[in-house]
């Protein structure tokens, strides 16, 4: 920690560190992390913003809390394919739990107002002729928010549809196996107009 420091020629003192240690097991022949606890978000910072004087092969990589930490996954994705298209390249940036594109400020709740180019990639990898879907955010995922009606009553998503219909089919005939055994028709139309 005190080299790190050094490196960074910075000075902490000792309650701005809640703790540090070597990260997995021990092995002579591999380096291990270590993980820093700072305490302060002055120290975060200040170590943060000198993270360009540490030389290589070290780096630093900020930790954050699992929930945060899947919600960077989902954006980063966005803002890679963002970087990519001209009209975004320098303009998509990537800031704790939310992105800012063109001066606009997006998080996962808000990924319909995305502009319709980067909303295809959310949650969604192609390769060749398959397409993975992993997270509702996809409009591929049965969890994806879309307002739509069935027989008049009003869903926000294709899975609670069909837990709808499948409890109501198992409530009106018990001697009907536990699943649902027509699949629930939508129209592609009703899951665009949400």
């Amino acid at each position: 920690m005190t080299s790190l420091l050094a490196m960074l020629k910075i000075y902490l003192e000792p309650r701005h560190v809640a703790n540090a240690y070597r990260i997995g097991k021990y092995n002579k022949d591999k380096r291990r992390p270590i993980l820093i606890k700072l305490s302060t978000y002055y120290a975060i910072q200040l170590v943060w913003d000198k993270r360009a004087l540490i030389p290589g092969p070290m780096y630093l990589k900020q930790a954050y809390p699992e929930n945060i930490a899947i919600q960077r996954r989902i954006l980063q994705q966005i803002v890679n394919k963002a970087r990519s298209m001209d009209q975004y390249k320098e303009k998509a940036n990537l800031r704790l739990n939310r992105i800012v594109i063109n001066d606009r400020s997006y998080t996962v709740d808000n990924l319909a107002e995305l502009p319709n180019v980067l909303k295809a990639s959310v949650g969604c990898d192609e390769t060749d002729n398959i397409v993975y879907f992993y997270c509702s955010q996809c409009p591929l995922s049965n969890f994806y928010q879309a307002k739509f009606s069935v027989g008049g009553i009003v869903f926000n998503c294709l899975e609670q549809a069909y837990f709808y219909h499948k409890a109501f089919t198992t409530a009106t005939n018990p001697n009907r196996p536990q699943y649902c055994p027509s699949p629930v028709h939508l129209s592609i139309r009703n899951l665009e107009n949400r």
